[in-house]
C-alpha cells in the first residue's frame, strides 16, 4: 500500500523507533551493569556504588515510558480488542481511529502535566546524586508521552488512510 503512507511522517517514526531501540539497549545494559558491580562491591568489600539503586530505579522509569513508545510503533499496546470481534471490519477501523484519539488525547493531557512537573523540579527539586538536577532525569516524563502522543497521531492518520 504504497500510496497510503506518508513519508515524511513515516521516516520520522522510523528514526524515533531507530533511538528508542538503542536507547533501550543502553538502558537495559547499563542497569545489568550497575546492579551486578553493586552485587560484586557489596559481597567483596561491604560497601556499593553511590546511590546506584536511585539510578536504576530512574532508568526503570526511561526504560518503561520508551519501551511504551515503541509498543505503540509497534501497535502492540495492550488492548481490549472483545468488541472488534463483534462489530463489522469497516466499524473496526473507526472504533481504532476513537480510542486512538482517546488515547491520544490522554497523553497529550500527561505530557501536559509531566511538562508542569517538571517545571517544578526545575525550580525547585533537588539533586539526584551529587550536583546532578533531578530533572534532568524526569526530562523523560513530557517528552516521551509527547512522542507517544505522536505514535497515536500517526496511528490515526494510518486507520483514516486504510493502512495497518
Amino acid at each position: 500500500m504504497k500510496e497510503n503512507r506518508i513519508p515524511v511522517i513515516d521516516a520520522l517514526n522510523n528514526a524515533i523507533a531507530w533511538v528508542e531501540k538503542l536507547l533501550l539497549t543502553i538502558m537495559l545494559a547499563a542497569m545489568i551493569v550497575v546492579q551486578i558491580t553493586q552485587i560484586i562491591m557489596r559481597n567483596i568489600s561491604d560497601t556499593g556504588l553511590l546511590a546506584a539503586d536511585l539510578i536504576v530505579r530512574h532508568f526503570i522509569l526511561w526504560v518503561a515510558l520508551v519501551g511504551a513508545s515503541l509498543t505503540t510503533y509497534y501497535r502492540s499496546h495492550i488492548k481490549i480488542d472483545l468488541v472488534n470481534r463483534f462489530v463489522p471490519k469497516k466499524a473496526q477501523r473507526w472504533l481504532a481511529i476513537i480510542t486512538d484519539f482517546m488515547a491520544m488525547a490522554v497523553c497529550i493531557w500527561l505530557t501536559k502535566a509531566g511538562y508542569a512537573f517538571l517545571i517544578d523540579e526545575y525550580q525547585y527539586g533537588g539533586n539526584l546524586v551529587g550536583s546532578f538536577p533531578r530533572w534532568i532525569i524526569l526530562i523523560v516524563i513530557p517528552l516521551w508521552f509527547g512522542v507517544i502522543s505522536f505514535r497515536f497521531a500517526v496511528c490515526i492518520l494510518h486507520d483514516f488512510r486504510g493502512k495497518e
